[in-house]
């Protein structure tokens, strides 16, 4: 009897061995076909960030801006690197006292499963125009859009970029994508080519009402609303803004230093 249980036990020690072997052998090709073909998912990483973007003044001396809340998450792998496969964006139109006091919120505009682009916003009267780049059908579009500062009436207009108002708030000059600058009706009616020229970039509109400068070739150029030039400004110079109504003064980029200054023009009432 003893006999026969040795023999067994040897036998199943045996079978266990080889049976064992067998697994740990397939557990390697598993683990080797693994870290060849798809990597090692060793953990998921999350990064959120809070950015503020496209400040502009109002007309009762506040600031208005976008505010992007944006969360991404990275699944590491230790063949292909960190891989991003989850991303969401929160989008608000937003102000503040220029003392910087008084943050709000006015709206959430936008709430997309990619990174949506801040580009620029432009407060007259009790309204506010923004810009925004986002997704659609898979490609990246320039969309304008409008607000009243107390939240309601969101609207998307058009396709474009860089809209500023006019300062009554009833119209908007901007421009289009490769086909120069043109002024609208605020709800988007009565779009009109002002500037032919493709290069054409970053119109503001004179806090006066009569004058709109842009950017072309890293030079500033005036015209009246009807698009004929009055003035050309010839150091290089970027994003154009306006300052007070009662005021020449333009705010721009240097580009040979990324720094802001202030210029003066003597044209007349704009």
């Amino acid at each position: 009897m003893g006999n026969i249980e040795t023999q067994k036990s040897k036998l199943i020690q045996k079978y266990r061995l080889i049976d064992g072997g067998k697994m740990k052998k397939g557990l390697v090709y598993l683990l080797l076909g693994g870290f060849l073909f798809g990597g090692c998912n060793c953990g998921i990483r999350t990064e959120e960030e809070t950015y503020y973007e496209a400040p502009n003044w109002t007309s009762d001396n506040k600031i208005c801006f976008l505010e992007l809340y944006y969360v991404a998450k990275y699944r590491s792998n230790i063949i292909t690197g960190d891989e991003l496969f989850d991303e969401k964006s929160e989008v608000w139109v937003c102000e503040i006292n220029n003392d910087g006091t008084g943050k709000k919120q006015i709206k959430e505009v936008m709430d997309a499963d990619y990174r949506v682009g801040l580009i620029s916003s432009s407060s007259a009267s009790n309204w506010i125009v923004f810009n925004l780049e986002v997704r659609v059908g898979g490609n990246s579009q320039y969309k304008i859009y409008v607000i009243k500062r107390d939240g309601s009436e969101l609207k998307e207009i058009c396709s474009g970029m860089y809209p500023d108002f006019s300062p009554d708030a009833s119209r908007i000059v901007y421009q289009k994508l490769n086909q120069g600058l043109w002024i609208m009706n605020r709800e988007g009616s009565g779009d009109k080519q002002i500037v032919e020229n493709v290069n054409a970039t970053h119109p503001a509109w004179s806090s006066g009402g009569g004058r709109i400068i842009y950017e072309k070739d890293s030079l500033l150029i005036l015209i009246d609303t009807i698009g004929n030039q009055i003035g050309m400004f010839l150091e290089p110079a970027d994003y154009p803004d306006w300052g007070p109504s009662d005021s020449n003064a333009l705010s721009v980029g240097e580009l040979s230093n990324y720094k802001g200054k202030i210029i003066y023009l003597f044209i007349g009432i704009l």
